[in-house]
């Protein structure tokens, strides 16, 4: 009898101590395991982090370069004294590079001639801003864009109507005025200077602040040079701009500091017209 009890006593402590060990074996794998997520999940933070620090520098190193390729190029014109630009009058006569009054000026190294700015409340004031449209009827109806957005006088406050007075009145005896290309209009950044970004010598009364461009902004984004919208932080519809074609946005590039960027149609932004020549 006492032999019997003493082995049910036994067996009962023995089950308990093979459940309490399986209970410990569980708690064990289970820690086990979280640690094994939270590893993974830190090597992917960290890989995240090392990409974003990546693409950071090579877009610093990618900006180095054009700085050092405006420099060289800025070194090579001063030493053959070779002026980056020609100062043009109302018919497209060359002018003094000393001269005062000039209504455009014509690059040396690309053959484009550039409308110049004014800041006497007239048609080409520097300080207007326009809608961006585009238009393939003679009653200025939209085929894209907003008309009369922006804020100017004697005109629509759009392109359009903007690009149409400028070749009537023939600048600089021109008649084949247009928006710029992005790459066009980077051309005239100049990133040793301050605020505007643009050489002032050649176009006075420049702003730091947006002007229009005929690029699409999807068909120019370019990952490297970190463009995206004015207000929206970098690369967070990245993928929508790259799936999407979106033809409501066109391309602008603000002076302020160089860079290009995508922006609706509706915005009103500045306006500098290129000429072929």
């Amino acid at each position: 009898m006492v032999a019997t009890r003493s082995l049910t006593l036994y067996r009962g402590f023995s089950w308990r101590r093979v459940f309490l060990l399986l209970l410990a074996l569980g708690v064990v794998l289970v820690v086990q395991r979280t640690i094994e997520v939270n590893e993974t999940q830190r090597a992917l933070l960290n890989n995240s982090r090392q990409a974003a620090q990546a693409a950071h520098q090579q877009a610093l190193a990618l900006e180095q370069a054009k700085r050092a390729e405006q420099e060289r190029l800025t070194k090579l014109y001063e030493s053959l004294q070779i002026p980056p630009y020609t100062k043009l009058d109302n018919r497209g006569d060359v002018l003094d590079v000393d001269s005062e009054r000039w209504q455009c000026a014509k690059s040396t190294l690309t053959g484009l001639i550039w409308e110049v700015k004014t800041n006497d409340g007239g048609l080409r004031d520097g300080q207007f801003t326009y809608s961006w449209m585009e238009s393939i009827s003679g009653d200025h109806t939209p085929l894209s864009g907003r008309v009369d957005g922006g804020q100017c006088l004697y005109t629509n406050c759009d392109t359009h109507a903007y690009i149409e007075t400028i070749n009537e009145i023939g600048l600089c005896g021109q008649s084949n005025w247009r928006l710029p290309t992005t790459s066009e209009l980077e051309s005239l950044v100049l990133l040793r200077n301050y605020i505007p970004k643009i050489d002032s010598r050649y176009f006075p009364h420049a702003k730091s602040f947006y002007y229009w461009s005929d690029t699409v902004y999807a068909n120019y984004y370019d990952p490297d040079k970190y463009a995206h919208f004015p207000g929206v932080q970098a690369f967070q519809y990245w993928s929508e701009i790259l799936s999407v074609n979106d033809y409501s946005l066109m391309t602008s590039v603000n002076f302020m500091n160089g860079l290009a960027y995508g922006a609706r149609k509706s915005r009103n932004y500045h306006i500098r017209l290129v000429s072929d020549g």
